[in-house]
């Protein structure tokens, strides 16, 4: 059995700090421009996100690889009310905060919500309220690092991640 530490999220604030920025995938942001190879594949950790909704509660999974495939997985059940949209973000959010905690600074994200991927990348405007917090602060995150690149890929890639998700939504509160 693995070990297991918990704490509690510094992201559950109601007010919204940050203006959110224009963000596309163009050369000059952080994205990666696949095309122009700028930073070796080895320089980059992976990162798998799926949040999770049901009638027992809200969790969110995650798995951070490294570029030597070893893993860091990260369940986090949400005690707050919440729809799947946030448990997503929620997903993410942590998954980047661990990251940045690692001094990543090269990662290619993978998610199977697309609709929220399309948010992130700005590529459809985002119209929740609630939710372009969660998008604010991807922005503020992504700015410590040098290259980010988020993709959505089918849900049966994305099955450890979606695991993760589904037993932190079901463990019981102390």
């Amino acid at each position: 059995m693995g070990n297991f530490n918990a704490q509690t999220s510094p992201f559950l604030e109601n007010s919204v700090t940050s203006q959110i920025e224009n963000y596309s995938q163009t050369y000059s942001s952080k994205c990666i421009n696949f095309v122009y190879k700028l930073v070796v594949n080895s320089l980059f950790w992976k990162l798998f996100f799926d949040g999770s909704k049901s009638n027992d509660g809200a969790g969110a999974g995650c798995i951070l690889v490294s570029p030597q495939g070893e893993k860091t997985m990260l369940a986090c059940r949400l005690e707050f009310e919440c729809t799947n949209n946030t448990a997503e973000y929620e997903a993410l959010i942590q998954g980047l905060y661990k990251a940045i905690g690692f001094d990543i600074k090269y990662i290619q994200v993978f998610g199977d919500p697309e609709i929220m991927i399309k948010e992130v990348r700005n590529t459809i405007h985002c119209l929740s309220r609630h939710l372009k917090h969660y998008q604010s602060l991807v922005q503020d995150f992504t700015s410590h690092l040098l290259a980010f690149n988020i993709s959505p890929i089918p849900r049966l890639q994305n099955a450890s991640a979606d695991l993760l998700a589904n037993i932190a939504s079901k463990l019981i509160p102390p």
